[in-house]
């Protein structure tokens, strides 16, 4: 039994897309322990040329939502609670996802943290969605392209995302392209002066990362320095990811 249930696991996975989104933290409630944020939005072309219709979902949250995980970076060692409870519903601009994280577990303590202080900065999250396409029509994109109009979709899980580019094992390594270090720096100093919950091992990955900020900060780019300017995204994804 158990060999053939990673057999459907390697199947299931190897179906799997994901879909991206970048979504504003529509709502925090830390007492509960509830995240709200959008999933992904109707009636725009994505980075992958499809266009998710209203309804592509509806089916999937009646069937499939008590099985869909909440996990952080894909990573399905680190759960971070349950995903689409009771208030996930699609409304005209997408997914609006209802999400209760386990603040039992000290992970998701600083998640939820980390919410609580991006929300309050008015920052950018991304988020992922793991999902099968179940129904789907051909979609002229113009200059001979094709993609796909989303008609039913099942979804097997989700993820917040807190690591960006190519290698996460270097999340400082376009530190130097933030474009107001000051102000990411007192961002981060919010974790000490509002005395927010986050666990010893969270702070002193921030201390390093403050250190080292105030470093670059005093560094002023020469005339022939080409710099990057990344989304905030971008910038809070690096931070996280040097927090884990």
């Amino acid at each position: 039994m158990l060999l053939l249930n990673k057999l459907r696991n390697r199947i299931k996975h190897k179906a799997m897309e994901y879909k991206v989104f970048q979504s504003k933290i529509q709502d925090v409630d830390q007492k509960k322990g509830i995240v709200i944020n959008y999933d992904n939005a109707f009636n725009t072309v994505d980075s992958d040329g499809d266009i998710s219709r209203k309804g592509a979902y509806a089916k999937t949250l009646v069937e499939n939502k008590a099985r869909a995980k909440w996990y952080l970076n894909h990573n399905e060692e680190l759960l971070l609670g349950v995903p689409f409870i009771e208030g996930t519903k699609e409304d005209d601009f997408g997914l609006l996802s209802y999400n209760h994280i386990n603040t039992n577990k000290q992970l998701g303590a600083d998640v939820l943290t980390d919410y609580m202080l991006f929300k309050e900065y008015d920052r950018t999250l991304e988020h992922s969605i793991g999902y099968n396409v179940i129904k789907h029509n051909p979609y002229d994109l113009g200059q001979s392209k094709k993609g796909r109009e989303l008609t039913e979709v099942k979804i097997w899980e989700k993820s917040t995302l807190t690591s960006w580019g190519a290698n996460e094992n270097t999340p400082l390594i376009d530190i130097k392209s933030i474009k107001d270090i000051n102000k990411t720096l007192e961002m981060l100093e919010q974790m000490f002066t509002k005395n927010l919950k986050y666990s010893d091992e969270r702070k002193r990955s921030a201390e390093l990362l403050i250190k080292q900020l105030q470093t670059l900060s005093k560094d002023e780019p020469g005339e022939t320095t080409h710099i990057v300017e990344p989304s905030d995204t971008e910038i809070l994804q690096t931070i996280l990811n040097s927090f884990k």
